[in-house]
Protein backbone atom coordinates (compact mmCIF):
# COMPACT_ATOMS: atom_id res chain seq x y z
CA UNK A 1 0.00 0.00 0.00
CA UNK A 2 2.87 2.33 0.91
CA UNK A 3 4.58 1.54 -2.43
CA UNK A 4 1.44 2.40 -4.38
CA UNK A 5 1.13 5.64 -2.40
CA UNK A 6 4.74 6.55 -3.19
CA UNK A 7 4.24 5.84 -6.90
CA UNK A 8 1.12 7.98 -6.81
CA UNK A 9 3.09 10.87 -5.25
CA UNK A 10 5.81 10.56 -7.90
CA UNK A 11 3.17 10.76 -10.64
CA UNK A 12 1.46 13.76 -9.02
CA UNK A 13 4.60 15.93 -8.47
CA UNK A 14 5.20 16.78 -12.16
CA UNK A 15 1.51 17.53 -12.52
CA UNK A 16 1.70 19.97 -9.55
CA UNK A 17 4.69 21.80 -11.06
CA UNK A 18 2.90 22.21 -14.39
CA UNK A 19 -0.25 23.47 -12.68
CA UNK A 20 1.77 25.95 -10.59
CA UNK A 21 3.59 27.23 -13.66
CA UNK A 22 0.33 27.62 -15.55
CA UNK A 23 -1.17 29.47 -12.57
CA UNK A 24 1.80 31.83 -12.48
CA UNK A 25 1.50 32.56 -16.19
CA UNK A 26 -2.22 32.99 -15.81
CA UNK A 27 -1.69 35.47 -12.96
CA UNK A 28 0.70 37.49 -15.15
CA UNK A 29 -1.93 37.77 -17.81
CA UNK A 30 -4.25 39.43 -15.28
CA UNK A 31 -2.98 42.90 -14.43
CA UNK A 32 -3.18 44.54 -11.03
CA UNK A 33 -3.27 47.85 -12.80
CA UNK A 34 -0.86 50.43 -14.21
CA UNK A 35 1.95 52.30 -12.50
CA UNK A 36 4.57 55.01 -13.01
CA UNK A 37 8.24 54.10 -12.76
CA UNK A 38 9.95 56.41 -10.24
CA UNK A 39 13.52 55.10 -10.44
CA UNK A 40 14.91 54.15 -13.83
CA UNK A 41 15.99 50.56 -14.57
CA UNK A 42 19.24 49.48 -16.28
CA UNK A 43 18.38 46.04 -17.79
CA UNK A 44 16.86 47.14 -20.04
CA UNK A 45 17.11 50.90 -19.57
CA UNK A 46 13.65 52.31 -18.84
CA UNK A 47 13.61 55.99 -17.85
CA UNK A 48 11.77 57.09 -14.73
CA UNK A 49 8.35 58.49 -15.56
CA UNK A 50 7.46 55.58 -17.86
CA UNK A 51 3.97 54.07 -17.55
CA UNK A 52 4.11 50.27 -17.11
CA UNK A 53 1.55 47.46 -16.64
CA UNK A 54 1.77 45.82 -13.20
CA UNK A 55 1.03 42.09 -12.80
CA UNK A 56 2.27 40.92 -9.38
CA UNK A 57 3.01 42.52 -6.03
CA UNK A 58 5.26 40.45 -3.76
CA UNK A 59 5.43 41.74 -0.22
CA UNK A 60 7.79 38.90 0.68
CA UNK A 61 10.39 39.76 -1.95
CA UNK A 62 9.42 43.46 -1.86
CA UNK A 63 9.05 43.66 -5.65
CA UNK A 64 6.56 44.36 -8.42
CA UNK A 65 6.45 42.24 -11.55
CA UNK A 66 5.86 44.61 -14.46
CA UNK A 67 5.57 44.31 -18.22
CA UNK A 68 8.15 45.95 -20.45
CA UNK A 69 7.37 48.56 -23.07
CA UNK A 70 6.79 47.19 -26.56
CA UNK A 71 9.96 45.91 -28.21
CA UNK A 72 12.05 45.70 -25.03
CA UNK A 73 13.39 42.50 -23.47
CA UNK A 74 15.76 41.85 -20.62
CA UNK A 75 19.26 40.53 -21.37
CA UNK A 76 17.92 37.04 -20.63
CA UNK A 77 15.10 37.46 -23.17
CA UNK A 78 12.24 38.04 -20.68
CA UNK A 79 9.41 40.49 -21.38
CA UNK A 80 8.71 41.05 -17.67
CA UNK A 81 10.83 42.58 -14.97
CA UNK A 82 11.04 42.73 -11.18
CA UNK A 83 11.10 46.29 -9.79
CA UNK A 84 11.60 47.17 -6.09
CA UNK A 85 8.33 48.21 -4.46
CA UNK A 86 9.57 51.72 -3.69
CA UNK A 87 10.68 52.34 -7.28
CA UNK A 88 7.20 52.28 -8.80
CA UNK A 89 3.94 53.97 -7.89
CA UNK A 90 0.82 51.85 -8.57
CA UNK A 91 -1.86 54.28 -9.74
CA UNK A 92 -4.92 52.50 -11.21
CA UNK A 93 -6.01 52.20 -14.82
CA UNK A 94 -3.89 53.28 -17.75
CA UNK A 95 -5.50 56.69 -18.16
CA UNK A 96 -4.91 57.50 -14.49
CA UNK A 97 -1.30 56.34 -14.74
CA UNK A 98 -0.68 58.51 -17.81
CA UNK A 99 -2.15 61.53 -16.01
CA UNK A 100 0.15 60.88 -13.04
CA UNK A 101 3.14 60.53 -15.39
CA UNK A 102 2.33 63.91 -16.92
CA UNK A 103 2.24 65.47 -13.47
CA UNK A 104 5.57 63.83 -12.60
CA UNK A 105 7.25 64.79 -15.89
CA UNK A 106 9.06 67.97 -14.66
CA UNK A 107 11.01 65.80 -12.18
CA UNK A 108 11.07 62.49 -14.06
CA UNK A 109 14.77 62.65 -14.94
CA UNK A 110 15.97 64.69 -11.96
CA UNK A 111 18.23 63.06 -9.38
CA UNK A 112 20.48 64.62 -6.77
CA UNK A 113 23.79 63.86 -5.10
CA UNK A 114 24.13 64.54 -1.38
CA UNK A 115 27.13 66.74 -0.54
CA UNK A 116 26.90 66.57 3.27
CA UNK A 117 27.60 63.84 5.79
CA UNK A 118 24.42 62.99 7.71
CA UNK A 119 22.01 65.18 5.73
CA UNK A 120 18.56 64.15 7.03
CA UNK A 121 15.43 63.18 5.17
CA UNK A 122 12.40 64.13 7.23
CA UNK A 123 8.77 63.07 7.38
CA UNK A 124 7.57 66.61 6.57
CA UNK A 125 9.13 69.75 5.04
CA UNK A 126 10.17 71.08 8.42
CA UNK A 127 13.58 71.03 10.06
CA UNK A 128 11.94 69.91 13.31
CA UNK A 129 10.02 67.02 11.74
CA UNK A 130 10.88 63.39 12.48
CA UNK A 131 13.98 62.14 10.66
CA UNK A 132 13.22 59.06 8.54
CA UNK A 133 16.63 58.63 6.89
CA UNK A 134 20.21 59.83 7.36
CA UNK A 135 22.17 60.15 4.14
CA UNK A 136 25.84 59.54 3.61
CA UNK A 137 27.94 61.94 1.58
CA UNK A 138 27.72 60.97 -2.09
CA UNK A 139 24.35 59.19 -1.80
CA UNK A 140 22.12 59.49 -4.88
CA UNK A 141 18.43 60.22 -4.35
CA UNK A 142 15.50 60.56 -6.76
CA UNK A 143 13.64 63.89 -6.77
CA UNK A 144 9.87 63.33 -6.77
CA UNK A 145 8.68 66.93 -6.48
CA UNK A 146 9.09 70.25 -4.72
CA UNK A 147 7.14 71.34 -1.65
CA UNK A 148 5.40 74.71 -1.50
CA UNK A 149 5.32 74.44 2.28
CA UNK A 150 8.04 74.49 4.88
CA UNK A 151 10.44 77.04 6.37
CA UNK A 152 14.11 77.09 5.28
CA UNK A 153 16.62 75.99 7.94
CA UNK A 154 18.69 78.78 9.45
CA UNK A 155 22.45 78.95 8.89
CA UNK A 156 25.17 79.81 11.39
CA UNK A 157 24.79 83.53 10.64
CA UNK A 158 21.12 83.46 11.61
CA UNK A 159 19.91 83.91 8.03
CA UNK A 160 17.65 81.35 6.24
CA UNK A 161 19.63 79.04 3.97
CA UNK A 162 18.95 79.40 0.24
CA UNK A 163 17.05 76.48 -1.25
CA UNK A 164 13.75 74.64 -1.11
CA UNK A 165 12.26 71.51 0.41
CA UNK A 166 12.03 68.58 -2.03
CA UNK A 167 10.15 65.30 -1.78
CA UNK A 168 12.71 62.59 -2.48
CA UNK A 169 13.13 58.81 -2.77
CA UNK A 170 16.18 56.83 -1.65
CA UNK A 171 17.41 53.74 -3.48
CA UNK A 172 16.04 51.49 -0.73
CA UNK A 173 12.56 52.99 -1.12
CA UNK A 174 12.42 55.54 1.74
CA UNK A 175 10.32 58.60 0.90
CA UNK A 176 10.54 61.94 2.70
CA UNK A 177 11.62 65.58 2.45
CA UNK A 178 15.09 67.11 2.39
CA UNK A 179 16.36 70.66 1.96
CA UNK A 180 18.26 71.42 -1.23
CA UNK A 181 21.06 73.61 0.13
CA UNK A 182 23.54 70.70 0.16
CA UNK A 183 22.24 68.82 -2.88
CA UNK A 184 23.73 68.72 -6.37
CA UNK A 185 21.00 68.12 -8.95
CA UNK A 186 21.53 66.37 -12.27
CA UNK A 187 19.54 64.69 -15.03
CA UNK A 188 19.82 61.00 -15.83
CA UNK A 189 19.20 59.97 -19.43
CA UNK A 190 20.82 56.53 -19.48
CA UNK A 191 23.61 54.38 -18.13
CA UNK A 192 24.70 54.28 -14.52
CA UNK A 193 22.90 56.68 -12.21
CA UNK A 194 25.68 58.98 -11.03
CA UNK A 195 26.30 62.71 -10.84
CA UNK A 196 28.53 64.00 -13.66
CA UNK A 197 32.12 64.76 -12.82
CA UNK A 198 32.66 68.33 -11.64
CA UNK A 199 34.89 70.10 -14.10
CA UNK A 200 37.76 72.08 -12.68
CA UNK A 201 37.48 75.49 -14.28
CA UNK A 202 40.62 77.08 -15.50
CA UNK A 203 41.46 80.35 -13.83
CA UNK A 204 40.07 83.18 -15.89
CA UNK A 205 42.75 85.61 -17.11
CA UNK A 206 43.06 88.64 -14.87
CA UNK A 207 41.01 91.53 -16.14
CA UNK A 208 39.05 89.38 -18.59
CA UNK A 209 35.30 89.45 -19.03
CA UNK A 210 35.05 85.91 -17.67
CA UNK A 211 36.86 86.96 -14.50
CA UNK A 212 34.41 89.85 -14.16
CA UNK A 213 31.51 87.40 -14.41
CA UNK A 214 32.96 84.87 -11.97
CA UNK A 215 34.32 87.26 -9.35
CA UNK A 216 31.46 89.75 -9.24
CA UNK A 217 28.82 89.87 -6.50
CA UNK A 218 25.61 90.10 -8.53
CA UNK A 219 22.47 91.52 -6.91
CA UNK A 220 18.95 92.14 -8.31
CA UNK A 221 18.72 95.48 -10.11
CA UNK A 222 15.96 96.48 -7.67
CA UNK A 223 18.70 96.78 -5.01
CA UNK A 224 20.44 99.50 -7.02
CA UNK A 225 17.15 101.38 -7.49
CA UNK A 226 16.60 101.28 -3.71
CA UNK A 227 20.08 102.56 -2.95
CA UNK A 228 19.88 105.35 -5.52
CA UNK A 229 16.51 106.55 -4.19
CA UNK A 230 17.45 106.16 -0.53
CA UNK A 231 14.15 104.32 0.07
CA UNK A 232 15.38 101.01 1.45
CA UNK A 233 13.11 97.99 1.74
CA UNK A 234 15.05 96.40 4.58
CA UNK A 235 12.94 93.27 4.60
CA UNK A 236 14.02 92.56 1.02
CA UNK A 237 17.62 93.68 1.39
CA UNK A 238 18.42 91.43 4.37
CA UNK A 239 17.67 88.32 2.29
CA UNK A 240 20.83 89.02 0.24
CA UNK A 241 19.18 87.95 -3.02
CA UNK A 242 21.85 87.20 -5.61
CA UNK A 243 23.19 85.31 -8.61
CA UNK A 244 26.27 83.15 -7.97
CA UNK A 245 28.00 81.65 -11.07
CA UNK A 246 29.29 78.76 -8.94
CA UNK A 247 33.01 79.04 -9.59
CA UNK A 248 33.82 77.08 -6.42
CA UNK A 249 31.66 73.98 -6.96
CA UNK A 250 30.31 74.26 -10.53
CA UNK A 251 26.78 74.82 -9.24
CA UNK A 252 25.33 78.22 -10.21
CA UNK A 253 22.55 79.56 -8.00
CA UNK A 254 19.77 82.09 -8.51
CA UNK A 255 18.11 83.31 -5.31
CA UNK A 256 15.54 86.06 -5.85
CA UNK A 257 11.95 86.52 -4.62
CA UNK A 258 9.92 83.59 -5.98
CA UNK A 259 12.92 81.78 -7.49
CA UNK A 260 15.53 79.68 -5.71
CA UNK A 261 17.24 77.38 -8.20
CA UNK A 262 20.57 75.68 -8.66
CA UNK A 263 22.23 74.90 -12.01
CA UNK A 264 24.93 72.19 -11.88
CA UNK A 265 27.22 72.54 -14.90
CA UNK A 266 30.31 70.92 -16.31
CA UNK A 267 31.91 74.02 -17.84
CA UNK A 268 31.32 77.63 -18.85
CA UNK A 269 31.88 78.21 -22.57
CA UNK A 270 31.66 81.39 -24.67
CA UNK A 271 28.48 81.78 -26.72
CA UNK A 272 28.81 85.31 -28.12
CA UNK A 273 30.03 88.80 -27.31
CA UNK A 274 30.56 88.83 -23.53
CA UNK A 275 28.15 85.90 -23.31
CA UNK A 276 28.56 82.39 -21.89
CA UNK A 277 26.67 79.12 -21.70
CA UNK A 278 26.76 76.91 -18.60
CA UNK A 279 27.20 73.45 -20.11
CA UNK A 280 24.95 70.73 -18.71
CA UNK A 281 22.19 73.19 -17.78
CA UNK A 282 19.80 75.64 -19.42
CA UNK A 283 21.58 78.63 -17.89
CA UNK A 284 23.30 81.40 -19.86
CA UNK A 285 24.64 84.84 -18.94
CA UNK A 286 25.72 88.00 -20.76
CA UNK A 287 27.51 91.10 -19.52
CA UNK A 288 25.65 94.20 -20.67
CA UNK A 289 28.31 96.37 -19.04
CA UNK A 290 30.95 95.94 -16.36
CA UNK A 291 28.23 96.35 -13.72
CA UNK A 292 25.15 94.86 -15.46
CA UNK A 293 24.49 91.16 -16.06
CA UNK A 294 21.62 89.49 -17.91
CA UNK A 295 20.85 85.88 -16.90
CA UNK A 296 18.53 83.49 -18.74
CA UNK A 297 17.30 79.96 -18.09
CA UNK A 298 14.53 77.64 -19.28
CA UNK A 299 11.65 76.88 -16.91
CA UNK A 300 9.81 73.56 -16.61
CA UNK A 301 7.21 74.42 -19.24
CA UNK A 302 9.86 75.40 -21.78
CA UNK A 303 9.52 79.19 -21.41
CA UNK A 304 12.68 81.28 -21.11
CA UNK A 305 13.06 83.41 -17.98
CA UNK A 306 15.26 86.55 -18.03
CA UNK A 307 16.62 88.29 -14.94
CA UNK A 308 18.80 91.38 -14.56
CA UNK A 309 21.52 91.70 -11.96
CA UNK A 310 23.97 94.48 -11.05
CA UNK A 311 27.23 94.91 -9.22
CA UNK A 312 26.57 97.39 -6.40
CA UNK A 313 28.88 100.35 -5.79
CA UNK A 314 28.54 99.97 -1.99
CA UNK A 315 28.69 97.20 0.57
CA UNK A 316 25.17 95.86 1.09
CA UNK A 317 25.78 95.32 4.81
CA UNK A 318 26.63 99.00 5.22
CA UNK A 319 23.36 99.93 3.51
CA UNK A 320 21.47 97.65 5.89
CA UNK A 321 23.15 99.16 8.95
CA UNK A 322 22.41 102.67 7.67
CA UNK A 323 18.71 101.90 7.24
CA UNK A 324 18.52 100.33 10.69
CA UNK A 325 20.09 103.47 12.16
CA UNK A 326 17.55 105.69 10.33
CA UNK A 327 14.65 103.70 11.74
CA UNK A 328 16.13 103.72 15.24
CA UNK A 329 16.52 107.51 15.16
CA UNK A 330 12.89 108.02 14.13
CA UNK A 331 11.68 105.71 16.86
CA UNK A 332 13.89 107.49 19.40
CA UNK A 333 12.30 110.83 18.45
CA UNK A 334 8.83 109.47 19.22
CA UNK A 335 10.04 107.87 22.44
CA UNK A 336 11.80 111.07 23.53
CA UNK A 337 8.70 113.23 22.98
CA UNK A 338 6.43 110.68 24.66
CA UNK A 339 6.62 107.86 25.07
CA UNK A 340 2.99 107.96 26.25
CA UNK A 341 0.36 109.88 24.27
CA UNK A 342 -3.28 110.26 25.26
CA UNK A 343 -6.52 111.11 23.43
CA UNK A 344 -9.97 111.04 24.97
CA UNK A 345 -11.50 109.50 21.85
CA UNK A 346 -8.67 107.21 20.71
CA UNK A 347 -7.27 106.10 24.03
CA UNK A 348 -3.63 106.00 25.10
CA UNK A 349 -0.60 104.78 23.17
CA UNK A 350 2.66 103.87 24.92
CA UNK A 351 5.75 103.28 22.78
CA UNK A 352 8.33 100.92 24.24
CA UNK A 353 12.10 101.36 23.81
CA UNK A 354 12.30 97.98 22.07
CA UNK A 355 9.95 98.87 19.20
CA UNK A 356 6.76 97.61 20.86
CA UNK A 357 3.59 99.53 21.62
CA UNK A 358 0.56 99.24 23.88
CA UNK A 359 -2.67 100.94 22.86
CA UNK A 360 -5.73 101.13 25.10
CA UNK A 361 -9.14 102.63 24.40
CA UNK A 362 -9.05 102.69 20.57
CA UNK A 363 -12.02 100.39 20.05
CA UNK A 364 -14.90 102.87 19.86
CA UNK A 365 -13.92 104.70 16.68
CA UNK A 366 -11.37 102.44 14.97
CA UNK A 367 -12.87 98.94 15.28
CA UNK A 368 -13.73 97.27 12.98
CA UNK A 369 -13.26 99.66 10.02
CA UNK A 370 -9.55 100.27 10.59
CA UNK A 371 -8.51 97.66 13.16
CA UNK A 372 -10.12 94.19 13.39
CA UNK A 373 -11.75 93.01 16.59
CA UNK A 374 -9.11 90.30 16.99
CA UNK A 375 -6.40 92.90 17.66
CA UNK A 376 -5.41 92.98 21.32
CA UNK A 377 -4.02 96.51 21.55
CA UNK A 378 -0.36 95.54 21.55
CA UNK A 379 2.27 94.78 18.96
CA UNK A 380 5.30 96.25 17.21
CA UNK A 381 5.91 99.45 15.30
CA UNK A 382 8.32 99.66 12.37
CA UNK A 383 9.56 102.83 10.66
CA UNK A 384 9.53 100.96 7.35
CA UNK A 385 7.74 103.55 5.18
CA UNK A 386 8.91 106.67 3.37
CA UNK A 387 7.08 109.83 2.35
CA UNK A 388 6.71 111.12 -1.19
CA UNK A 389 8.45 114.51 -1.68
CA UNK A 390 5.11 116.35 -1.62
CA UNK A 391 4.42 114.99 1.88
CA UNK A 392 7.84 115.31 3.49
CA UNK A 393 7.38 118.89 4.74
CA UNK A 394 4.04 118.12 6.35
CA UNK A 395 4.82 114.99 8.38
CA UNK A 396 7.72 113.65 10.44
CA UNK A 397 7.54 110.22 8.84
CA UNK A 398 5.42 107.12 8.33
CA UNK A 399 5.29 103.73 10.02
CA UNK A 400 3.54 100.37 10.22
CA UNK A 401 1.87 99.14 13.40
CA UNK A 402 1.50 95.36 13.57
CA UNK A 403 -1.13 94.18 16.03
CA UNK A 404 -0.93 90.88 17.85
CA UNK A 405 -3.87 88.62 18.57
CA UNK A 406 -4.62 86.60 21.70
CA UNK A 407 -2.00 83.98 20.77
CA UNK A 408 0.66 86.62 20.09
CA UNK A 409 0.59 86.20 16.32
CA UNK A 410 0.17 89.15 13.98
CA UNK A 411 -3.48 89.70 13.04
CA UNK A 412 -3.52 93.19 11.52
CA UNK A 413 -1.42 96.08 10.23
CA UNK A 414 -2.13 99.79 10.36
CA UNK A 415 -0.17 102.20 8.12
CA UNK A 416 0.09 105.80 9.17
CA UNK A 417 1.89 109.08 8.56
CA UNK A 418 2.71 110.99 11.74
CA UNK A 419 3.97 114.25 13.25
CA UNK A 420 5.51 114.46 16.69
CA UNK A 421 6.92 117.17 18.92
CA UNK A 422 6.95 118.17 22.58
CA UNK A 423 3.24 119.11 22.40
CA UNK A 424 1.98 115.76 21.21
CA UNK A 425 1.49 113.26 18.45
CA UNK A 426 -0.66 113.25 15.31
CA UNK A 427 -1.42 110.17 13.17
CA UNK A 428 -3.06 110.17 9.75
CA UNK A 429 -4.11 106.71 8.57
CA UNK A 430 -2.97 105.66 5.10
CA UNK A 431 -4.88 103.11 2.98
CA UNK A 432 -2.83 100.38 1.30
CA UNK A 433 -3.80 101.73 -2.12
CA UNK A 434 -1.85 104.92 -1.36
CA UNK A 435 1.41 103.05 -0.83
CA UNK A 436 3.77 102.17 -3.68
CA UNK A 437 6.33 99.67 -2.43
CA UNK A 438 7.60 101.40 0.71
CA UNK A 439 6.54 104.96 -0.21
CA UNK A 440 3.36 106.75 0.86
CA UNK A 441 2.41 108.56 -2.36
CA UNK A 442 -0.61 110.61 -1.29
CA UNK A 443 -3.14 111.28 1.46
CA UNK A 444 -6.49 109.52 1.65
CA UNK A 445 -9.44 111.23 -0.05
CA UNK A 446 -11.11 111.63 3.37
CA UNK A 447 -8.22 111.48 5.85
CA UNK A 448 -8.69 109.90 9.26
CA UNK A 449 -6.59 112.05 11.61
CA UNK A 450 -5.92 111.11 15.25
CA UNK A 451 -4.59 113.69 17.74
CA UNK A 452 -2.87 112.77 21.02
CA UNK A 453 -1.16 114.90 23.63
CA UNK A 454 2.01 113.88 25.47
CA UNK A 455 1.26 112.52 28.91
CA UNK A 456 4.20 114.30 30.53
CA UNK A 457 3.95 112.76 34.02
CA UNK A 458 3.80 109.16 32.82
CA UNK A 459 6.49 109.93 30.22
CA UNK A 460 8.92 111.42 32.73
CA UNK A 461 8.50 108.58 35.20
CA UNK A 462 8.85 105.98 32.45
CA UNK A 463 12.02 107.50 31.03
CA UNK A 464 13.60 107.85 34.47
CA UNK A 465 12.72 104.25 35.29
CA UNK A 466 14.05 102.94 31.98
CA UNK A 467 17.28 104.94 32.18
CA UNK A 468 17.97 103.96 35.77
CA UNK A 469 17.41 100.29 35.06
CA UNK A 470 19.65 100.39 32.01
CA UNK A 471 22.36 102.36 33.84
CA UNK A 472 22.30 99.99 36.81
CA UNK A 473 23.77 97.19 34.72
CA UNK A 474 26.89 97.82 32.68
CA UNK A 475 27.11 94.28 31.33
CA UNK A 476 24.19 94.33 28.92
CA UNK A 477 23.83 90.68 28.11
CA UNK A 478 20.83 89.35 26.20
CA UNK A 479 19.02 88.07 29.27
CA UNK A 480 19.29 91.38 31.13
CA UNK A 481 18.09 93.41 28.14
CA UNK A 482 15.11 91.10 27.67
CA UNK A 483 14.17 91.34 31.35
CA UNK A 484 14.63 95.12 31.41
CA UNK A 485 12.46 95.67 28.35
CA UNK A 486 9.82 93.38 29.80
CA UNK A 487 9.84 95.37 33.04
CA UNK A 488 9.57 98.70 31.20
CA UNK A 489 6.67 97.47 29.09
CA UNK A 490 4.96 96.05 32.16
CA UNK A 491 5.36 99.41 33.88
CA UNK A 492 3.72 101.05 30.86
CA UNK A 493 0.72 98.75 31.18
CA UNK A 494 0.38 99.19 34.95
CA UNK A 495 0.69 102.98 34.78
CA UNK A 496 -1.77 103.27 31.90
CA UNK A 497 -4.29 101.04 33.65
CA UNK A 498 -4.10 103.27 36.71
CA UNK A 499 -4.21 106.62 34.90
CA UNK A 500 -6.43 106.16 31.87
CA UNK A 501 -9.84 107.78 32.35
CA UNK A 502 -12.78 105.61 31.15
CA UNK A 503 -14.17 106.84 27.82
CA UNK A 504 -17.58 108.44 28.22
CA UNK A 505 -20.48 107.55 25.91
CA UNK A 506 -20.23 109.43 22.61
CA UNK A 507 -23.31 111.55 23.22
CA UNK A 508 -22.01 112.76 26.59
CA UNK A 509 -18.48 113.80 25.64
CA UNK A 510 -17.57 117.19 27.00
CA UNK A 511 -16.13 119.80 24.70
CA UNK A 512 -14.00 122.41 26.44
CA UNK A 513 -13.77 125.65 24.52
CA UNK A 514 -13.80 129.37 25.31
CA UNK A 515 -16.81 128.87 27.60
CA UNK A 516 -14.42 127.34 30.13
CA UNK A 517 -12.92 130.77 30.64
CA UNK A 518 -16.35 131.96 31.76
CA UNK A 519 -16.70 128.95 34.09
CA UNK A 520 -19.24 127.04 32.00
CA UNK A 521 -19.14 123.87 29.92
CA UNK A 522 -21.38 122.64 27.11
CA UNK A 523 -22.34 119.00 26.49
CA UNK A 524 -23.30 117.94 22.98
CA UNK A 525 -22.78 114.92 20.66
CA UNK A 526 -19.57 114.94 18.63
CA UNK A 527 -19.49 111.81 16.44
CA UNK A 528 -16.23 112.75 14.68
CA UNK A 529 -14.18 114.04 17.60
CA UNK A 530 -10.52 113.24 17.34
CA UNK A 531 -7.82 113.59 20.00
CA UNK A 532 -6.15 116.60 21.51
CA UNK A 533 -5.64 119.89 19.71
CA UNK A 534 -2.31 121.57 20.24
CA UNK A 535 -1.59 125.27 20.73
CA UNK A 536 1.07 124.79 18.03
CA UNK A 537 -0.05 126.78 14.97
CA UNK A 538 0.83 123.90 12.66
CA UNK A 539 -2.19 121.98 13.84
CA UNK A 540 -4.69 124.83 13.68
CA UNK A 541 -7.60 124.16 11.38
CA UNK A 542 -6.58 120.58 10.54
CA UNK A 543 -8.93 117.61 10.41
CA UNK A 544 -10.64 116.89 13.69
CA UNK A 545 -9.71 120.14 15.45
CA UNK A 546 -12.58 121.69 17.45
CA UNK A 547 -13.08 124.52 19.95
CA UNK A 548 -12.25 128.17 19.76
CA UNK A 549 -9.47 128.64 22.33
CA UNK A 550 -6.83 125.91 22.71
CA UNK A 551 -5.51 125.62 26.23
CA UNK A 552 -3.75 123.13 28.44
CA UNK A 553 -5.14 121.76 31.71
CA UNK A 554 -2.89 120.23 34.34
CA UNK A 555 -3.76 117.12 36.25
CA UNK A 556 -5.10 117.54 39.81
CA UNK A 557 -2.51 116.91 42.50
CA UNK A 558 -3.91 113.48 43.33
CA UNK A 559 -3.55 112.39 39.66
CA UNK A 560 -7.27 111.72 39.45
CA UNK A 561 -8.87 113.50 36.50
CA UNK A 562 -12.32 114.98 36.51
CA UNK A 563 -14.92 113.16 34.39
CA UNK A 564 -14.70 114.27 30.79
CA UNK A 565 -11.36 116.07 31.22
CA UNK A 566 -8.26 114.20 30.11
CA UNK A 567 -5.43 116.66 29.87
CA UNK A 568 -5.36 119.65 27.59
CA UNK A 569 -7.32 121.65 25.03
CA UNK A 570 -10.20 120.08 23.15
CA UNK A 571 -10.61 116.33 23.70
Amino acid sequence: MRKNHARHNRRMFPVFVVVAAMAALSSCSSRLGWGVLLWSTDDPFIPSGTVLPVYIQSNIDRVWVVGLPDGLLTSSGMDKLEVPLGHLELVGNRAQAEARALEFAPFARTYAENLQVGLPIRANPDNNAHRVYRMREGDIIKVLGVSERGIPPVGMGGQPLPGRWYRVLTEDGTVGYTFSYRLRFFEHIGGQIAAPEVAVLETAPAGSDLELLLSGTWRPESYLAMINSGRINLEELVNHWHFNPGQENSVARIAVPGINRTFPHTSIVPSGNRAWRFEGSTLSAQLRSDTQLLVQFTEGGGSVRTLNFVSLPVDIDEVIEGERARRANLHEEIFRNGPVFTSHNFGTIAFGPDGTFTWRGFEDLLVPHHIPRAAQGRGTVSMDLFLAPALEGRYSGAFTMRFAGIDGREVATLRSMYSVDSQGFRMELVPETNIDGVTVTRRAASPMVLFFFADSEVAAETRVRANSELAAETRLDGRFVAETLANVNNNFAVELERRTTPVLPLEARVVIDSDVAAGTARTKPKPNLVGAVYPDSRYSGTEGSTGKDRMKSRFPANNQRRPGLTGSGVL
